[in-house]
């Protein structure tokens, strides 16, 4: 396994990866995404029959983008922790190369662990709705005495541990950040927090922007999903005030739970899957 270091030295081996007509990627890394492995030391390479396998350590797990020979078998020596292999496709639409890799990553240990589906919200097709929405549920934030603020780093380590607690999350689902991109994501005023009266993080919404795509995610504490109206207050206030037009993000499919709250504040599935391949190395 190679560390990269040379952002001319990576597009220069992918461009020649890219002539094979039998080639297999699921690459769409950002130039602004290899910069960043670069500089954190966190990007490797591994060559093997058929091709070259790129490596991003998120820590616990590596994150796997292939540039492979779908005709032939996919071979990734022993990387020493678990390897992630993201699979993005069309519903219904799996192509032949897709459908050979399925095949060979099988044969080589990984497990599908489960399917992500891409969901957007289209805001300015009911930004006047939302905004009368908020304003009916932020009497019902007031009488509860909560407050709904954009907070700052300080907050992380409950946020953090807030995302951590969901059931459905798995430690795969969540890729490395480091400490000073994490207090960038918060200086930028971007992430939300209803908290109670004694400082507490109830709920969480976060905007991330990547590439000019505007993505979203938002949890709430457990004991307060059913009981108090919080996901539909994050969601109405978002819809009001954000200046994006559009804002996507991914859905685990078998998050029930969360697909009939997101199918209720009116986001709308894709036909666009991702499929999670997980071997547990080391």
């Amino acid at each position: 396994m190679e560390r990269l270091q040379n952002p001319d030295a990576y597009m220069n081996e992918v461009n020649v990866l890219r002539k094979s007509r039998e080639l297999f990627t699921n690459n769409y890394l950002m130039q602004d995404d290899v910069n960043r492995l670069l500089q954190g030391g966190r990007f490797y390479q591994v060559r093997h029959e058929g091709g070259v396998t790129f490596l991003a350590d998120e820590k616990k797990y590596y994150r796997a983008f292939l540039h492979t020979d779908y005709k032939k078998a996919y071979r990734l020596p022993g990387v020493g922790k678990p390897v992630l292999v993201q699979i993005d496709y069309l519903k219904d639409r799996k192509k032949d190369a897709q459908l050979a890799m399925e095949k060979w990553l099988k044969a080589d240990g990984f497990v599908l662990k489960d399917t992500a589906v891409q969901i957007k919200w289209n805001i300015d097709e009911r930004r006047e709705e939302y905004r009368k929405q908020f304003q009916r549920l932020e009497k019902m934030l007031e009488a509860m005495n909560f407050r709904l603020e954009t907070v700052d780093y300080s907050y992380h380590e409950q946020v953090e541990a807030l995302l951590r607690q969901q059931d459905m999350m798995r430690y795969y689902h969540f890729p490395y950040q480091a400490e000073a991109e994490t207090k960038a994501l918060y200086d930028s005023g971007n992430v939300l927090c209803i908290l109670d009266d004694t400082d507490q993080v109830l709920a969480y919404h976060c905007i991330t922007i990547n590439g000019g795509c505007y993505g979203a995610e938002f949890v709430v504490r457990d004991e307060y999903k059913v009981k108090y109206s919080l996901a539909p207050i994050l969601q109405y206030y978002r819809g009001s005030f954000l200046e994006y037009p559009v804002l996507k993000g991914y859905m685990l499919l078998d998050n029930a739970e969360s697909i009939r709250l997101h199918e209720r504040l009116g986001w709308e599935f894709t036909n666009r899957y991702t499929d999670n391949w997980l071997r547990e190395d080391g």
